[in-house]
């Protein structure tokens, strides 16, 4: 039976404002390279209820602008929302981090995070400017 072993960290990410992609794809890379894990899965979880974690398109920054462009036609910051005790975009924000989803999971093979050619893993931001963080748990033999 395979020994499994579990890795942690934290990644921190500072977010200038909402709807931006913050690529955090070799800050991951880092983390597999420097562990004992040969095949296993990472999951990557954002410690916040305004923010998600996606794989998309790294070639092109385009695809990530439509994307906000899109859930904020969608998801209007100025619809008159339930939840009012914090930020007036607060609801808005709540709603595009649960449609986008705040974790994902990824495999790993031969030391390597497995991704196509042209993805990349991104924290997006969807209220304002804040101090985030992103919880790596790595495990695998």
């Amino acid at each position: 039976m395979a020994d499994i072993k579990f890795h942690t960290k934290y990644i921190a990410v500072q977010t200038k404002r909402a709807g931006e992609y913050y690529d955090i794809t070799d800050d991951i890379i880092e983390f597999v390279k420097t562990s004992e894990v040969e095949k296993g899965l990472l999951m990557a979880y954002s410690l916040h209820t305004t923010t998600g974690l996606v794989v998309n398109e790294g070639s092109d920054p385009g695809v990530g602008k439509d994307v906000s462009e899109v859930l904020w036609e969608l998801i209007p910051e100025s619809r008159n929302w339930n939840h009012k005790e914090e930020s007036p975009l607060d609801s808005a924000a709540h709603v595009k981090a649960q449609l986008m989803g705040n974790s994902i999971f990824l495999g790993i093979d031969g030391h390597f995070l497995v991704l196509g050619t042209w993805q990349r893993v991104y924290f997006v931001e969807y209220i304002e400017a804040r101090d985030r963080k992103v919880f790596l748990i790595l495990f695998g033999e």
